[in-house]
């Protein structure tokens, strides 16, 4: 799909994120199409160290949990950038998705998508 040069950009920072099928109290003014970010992780060796030790001992894995949430976070904000450059100030219906790649699958592709809007405040 092909968007005009002139748009005006939105700061990611200031997308409005949400589940569901709209964002309450604001109207939907303009559709822009499917946004995603992605972000592929690969657990180092001192993390794999780390990670299997807590493993052994049952519970919460740390190590893991905490690359968990950092590849969440990178791949909303990078959807976030993506709805902004396509003019957008908001991304509804956020879904995301996870894989694992690479010769050993030894990588975790984590994406998130949704629908880039532009959106006004209700009247």
């Amino acid at each position: 799909m092909a968007y005009k040069m002139d748009r005006q950009r939105t700061d990611p920072i200031n997308v409005m994120v949400s589940t569901t099928d709209e964002i309450p109290g604001f109207e939907i003014v303009q559709y822009l199409g499917i946004a995603f970010g992605i972000t592929v992780r690969a657990r180092g060796l001192g993390g794999r160290c780390i990670g299997g030790c807590e493993a052994c001992f049952g519970g919460e894995v740390t190590a893991y949990t905490q690359s968990a949430v950092e590849a969440r976070n990178d791949a909303i904000y990078r959807l976030c950038t993506d709805v902004a450059e396509r003019g957008g100030n908001g991304v509804i219906g956020v879904k995301f998705d996870s894989s694992r790649s690479g010769q050993d699958a030894s990588m975790t592709d984590i994406v998130a998508y949704g629908t880039a809007v532009r959106v006004q405040p209700k009247v």
